[in-house]
């Protein structure tokens, strides 16, 4: 989530939790990293045995999504949307190679040339490499300074970029202040549809 990149992927014939654990260790000993919770969808491969025994092996923590809703990681979703919508993108492929190859080309180019909004528009690369913070830099210096020269252009405070310290799944929501004069509610209700 740091750095927005996809660290992994399998495309397979079916859908397993072999296989899922298969992913999991191949992007452990790849990277040589392990982390201490992984989120999920609520699919089987997902909460099979295989994977709960590898995953609580390494001490990882399981988080799963609630049940039909799409909002609760949004992270992933954002992703699916640019896949979904990205140009050349092939309504089918003809074998499993050529789709293990589309989607790796595509996971190349978005994690190396893909400028991600919620990271201050820059590749996840560039984020997780750390050359974000001098790219907002100079970026900062052209804004202040087109701002300088030009400052009736500018209708407010110029957006400057800095580097997002923390990067949350499902951050709590932001509330703002009750104003004294305000009665505090005895009851929150929630309308689900």
């Amino acid at each position: 989530m740091y750095d927005r990149s996809i660290v992994g992927l399998s495309i397979e014939t079916s859908e397993s939790e072999e296989h899922a654990t298969r992913l999991f260790k191949r992007i452990i000993r790849d990277l040589g990293v392990t982390s201490t919770i992984i989120h999920a969808d609520n699919g089987n491969p997902m909460r099979g045995v295989t994977l709960a025994v590898f995953l609580d092996s390494l001490a990882i923590k399981r988080s799963h999504s609630l049940p039909r809703c799409s909002s609760d990681n949004v992270i992933i979703e954002s992703w699916h949307k640019t896949l979904k919508s990205s140009v050349g993108r092939p309504d089918h492929f003809e074998s499993l190679d050529d789709a293990r190859t589309w989607y790796a080309n595509f996971i190349h180019w978005y994690n190396t040339e893909h400028r991600h909004s919620a990271i201050g528009y820059v590749t996840p690369r560039t984020r997780h490499d750390g050359r974000d913070i001098q790219l907002f830099e100079k970026r900062n210096e052209v804004i202040c300074a087109a701002v300088a020269r030009t400052p009736l252009r500018w209708s407010g405070t110029p957006r400057l970029y800095t580097r997002i310290a923390q990067v949350r799944l499902n951050p709590p929501p932001q509330l703002s202040p009750i104003p004294d004069s305000c009665e505090r509610p005895t009851e929150i209700v929630c309308h689900l549809s």
